[in-house]
């Protein structure tokens, strides 16, 4: 197979290389260079990826579940933690705001099966039995009704006495809904989850409003990149005239010159 070494081909495969870094400088920061030689040298916190064309490492994840976190591996163990870029923002997402979320939610999840357990347990079933939990579970991923209510109805103890008609109970735990709790903060439970619905809102809100803010420094710093690197259309048809009237110069000087030397010729003969 011959090689094919044009210069467009060229011009294209750095534009695609190109497109390709821009990518990954999507996903993590780092650092390229590239030779007089058309050698690519691709660093993350001075660590080698990439070298003489060639990979010499890797980006490894490591840590528990739920707490994995992203490095770049060279050669000899070397490493370092990836910067800023889409890798680092998921795992910011994760351990920040998300973690927040899902403690808040864990802690409203346990309040109020401590609450709700507290009443139903003091009360009697009908079938005259007591002391069951109403909800069982650790937090907000796992809350569900115990499952022995669920298969009497009867085991549910809504009477503080037993008595028939005392609902006393089943009051007391609808007005759980009024009652501030010390362990939300004073708050009652729909009160909590407004708060934190709200606080979510506004975490969205603000990021969004930063990340537009970037797409227009991106953006001014694209248009900087492409009015120094770029084609510029208009001074690219100047070239182009020019060199057509140089063409069409040099042309009808060899027509001249043919013309003078056939004379010439004719005359000689």
């Amino acid at each position: 197979m011959v090689k094919n070494t044009r210069p467009d081909s060229v011009a294209s495969l750095q534009d695609q290389l190109q497109v390709r870094l821009e990518e990954l400088g999507d996903i993590l920061s780092f650092e390229s260079l590239t030779d007089d030689s058309n050698q690519i040298e691709i660093t993350v916190g001075g660590v080698a990826l990439i070298s003489a064309n060639r990979k010499v490492g890797s980006l490894e994840a490591a840590g528990d579940a739920g707490k994995l976190q992203v490095s770049a591996v060279g050669q000899g163990g070397a490493s370092s933690p990836i910067g800023t870029g889409r890798i680092l923002g998921w795992i910011e997402a994760r351990d920040g705001g998300l973690a927040s979320l899902i403690d808040q939610n864990d802690r409203l999840a346990r309040t109020l099966m401590a609450e709700v357990n507290r009443l139903h347990a003091s009360g009697t079933g009908l079938d005259g039995t007591g002391g069951r939990d109403y909800f069982i579970g650790t937090g907000a991923g796992d809350i569900r009704v115990n499952a022995d209510l669920l298969a009497d109805p009867r085991r549910i103890q809504l009477s503080g006495t037993g008595s028939p008609g005392d609902n006393s109970i089943a009051v007391a735990i609808g007005r759980l809904q009024e009652t501030q709790q010390d362990d939300l903060g004073g708050q009652t439970f729909s009160g909590f989850y407004n708060q934190t619905v709200a606080g979510i809102g506004q975490q969205l809100s603000g990021t969004s409003s930063q990340l537009r803010d970037q797409e227009v420094i991106v953006g001014l710093l694209r248009n900087q990149r492409q009015a120094v690197s770029g084609v510029n259309l208009d001074e690219e048809m100047s070239n182009l005239l020019v060199m057509q009237r140089a063409f069409q110069a040099s042309a009808r000087l060899v027509s001249t010159v043919d013309t003078l030397m056939d004379t010439v010729i004719r005359l000689g003969r």
